[in-house]
């Protein structure tokens, strides 16, 4: 990916992260400080590279729109006795709920423990949603269910190989 860059445009960032999980969704991860948007002129550039050096009988590499307007949400605190315990049925429960709360529609949610048997030992869960970027502004600081004031903030994913850049630790990024 960072080759393509440096032919088309050497004036961007070349500090990224290009992976591909089981689906075949080609996901670019760069620093915080660069917009995911400045890229967008080159995704189908890189989507052909990919295909030339990764050949497969279909192109299974698909540029999607939808996942640059995706941001992703963490809603804290909610009680397990309004969410369903199915992530299946996480989603109509929640858009529902957030609707009628702000009016914002949602196109994912999970919940931010994924593991059944942790969630069970506990009274409130986070739970992740991704809205439009268009409707981040919606939603707020907090959201109103049941009378009670739940806090939201953008969600930052890490896994056990994310490195923290303030103190080198794995596990976590830097905002957390």
């Amino acid at each position: 990916m960072a080759a393509i860059l440096k032919v088309t445009n050497p004036c961007l960032s070349l500090f990224l992260t290009a992976s591909v999980n089981r689906n075949c969704a080609v996901t670019l991860t760069t620093n915080p400080k660069t917009l995911s948007s400045t890229y967008y002129p080159f995704f189908t550039t890189m989507t052909k590279k990919l295909h030339q050096s990764f050949p497969i009988s279909d192109n299974i590499f698909n540029f999607s729109e939808w996942s640059l307007r995706n941001v992703q949400l963490i809603i804290l605190n909610l009680p397990l006795s309004i969410l369903p315990s199915g992530p299946a049925d996480l989603i109509p429960s929640l858009l529902e709920l957030i609707c009628n709360a702000n009016d914002v529609p949602i196109f994912g949610a999970r919940f931010f423990a994924p593991d059944l048997a942790k969630r069970e030992l506990k009274r409130t869960i986070s739970v992740v949603v991704a809205v439009d970027l268009l409707h981040v502004l919606l939603m707020r600081e907090s959201i109103f269910f049941f009378s009670r004031a739940h806090s939201v903030a953008p969600a930052y994913s890490g896994i056990k190989f994310t490195q923290c850049k303030k103190c080198y630790y794995f596990g976590h990024s830097a905002p957390l």
